[in-house]
């Protein structure tokens, strides 16, 4: 079972987990996705879940109990009208930052200056 919710202030992630010992689950958070895994070779589990566009996952907090995962991330709030296509646009352009500015590090580093000398 997975449910996400989302209210004003929050989003929040139910995932079912019954028979898995706390210390065996595995939470990576993305961007956009949540990857919940079971580390226990008796109980294998896989999932990735989609979060919404206003999910905030540097502020999530996460709790076990009773085989129920669920782990809450403050929702961003917009407030100009196109926030869903700024929103989109800046998600894109900070992947492409971080993408741009590897690369020139990685051609600096491989290939010499250019030289206007003849």
């Amino acid at each position: 079972m997975i449910d996400v919710v989302t209210t004003d202030k929050e989003v929040k992630i139910t995932v079912g987990m019954h028979g898995v010992s706390k210390d065996k689950i595995k939470i990576d958070a993305y961007e956009s996705t949540l990857d919940v895994k079971s580390e226990d070779p008796q109980r294998k589990y896989h999932k990735t879940i989609d979060l919404p566009l206003e999910a905030d996952v540097e502020t999530a907090k996460s709790r076990y109990n009773n085989g129920m995962l669920s782990r809450k991330v403050r929702r961003i709030v917009r407030t100009s009208k196109c926030s869903t296509e700024s929103h989109i646009f800046g998600r894109g352009l900070s992947y492409f930052v971080k993408w741009f500015t590897y690369w020139i590090g990685v051609v600096h580093i491989v290939a010499p200056p250019f030289s206007t000398a003849l």
